[in-house]
């Protein structure tokens, strides 16, 4: 199977005019993505004491929660240093999902979460020799992510913290990208009535990214 697709992607890539990038050349991408797969890992004395999820629920220590997919957006400018390596910065915004409590389904124990991530961004890129697939391209991002959590009953946000993501992607009919993402954002919470109870979280997920580039 690798092999037969491997070998249609070379027929396409033989046939076909380059659609080259020049050094010194700048873009801008917008971006709308769905997070196919969070999930929030917690460790501390909130965890613990079962303040988490389920939030005020029997099951204490319960550090592991899924969170029902969310969509982003976001925009990223970008600066070509030569024909196959730009750098670049972006803004995300992962909008509030609801953490699920799989355990106790009582609703007033829901919790949400949320990111505003802003970073610095590498994406070095392979052209092809295809009227559809301009290239192909890998991604990584490293920055800084402003965290949102409501735990309505007990946890509140607490502090903000490194966001890291990194994925591969296509260029479609020149303009068009398509692309996977595996992403983490940390963050902490707390008590929000004074216990002193804290907890450090992980958010990671697979995001499915489509946009849209122009030059500039």
């Amino acid at each position: 199977m690798k092999k037969s697709l491997l070998a249609v992607l070379l027929a396409v890539a033989l046939v076909a005019p380059v659609f080259a990038t020049e050094k010194g050349d700048m873009e801008i991408v917008g971006k709308l993505g769905l997070n196919l797969t969070p999930k929030v890992d917690a460790s501390g004395s909130f965890v613990d004491k079962g303040g988490f999820i389920p939030t005020g629920g029997p099951y204490k220590g319960e550090g592991t929660s899924d969170v029902n997919m969310s969509v982003l957006i976001g925009a990223e400018f970008f600066y070509y240093l030569n024909k196959s390596v730009a750098l670049g910065f972006g803004i995300n915004n992962n909008f509030n999902a609801d953490l699920k409590d799989t355990k106790n389904q009582m609703q007033n124990n829901k919790g949400e979460v949320g990111f505003t991530n802003f970073y610095f961004a590498v994406k070095p890129k392979i052209e092809l020799q295809s009227e559809i697939f301009n290239s192909i391209y890998f991604i990584g991002q490293l920055g800084y992510g402003i965290f949102r959590f409501d735990g309505h009953r007990h946890g509140e946000s607490d502090g903000n913290g490194l966001y890291w993501g990194i994925g591969a992607g296509t260029e479609i009919y020149k303009n068009f990208i398509v692309e996977l993402l595996y992403s983490a954002n940390n963050g902490s919470i707390k008590d929000k009535y004074g216990h002193g109870d804290t907890a450090d979280l992980t958010y990671t997920t697979l995001t499915l990214n489509v946009g849209y580039k122009f030059a500039i």
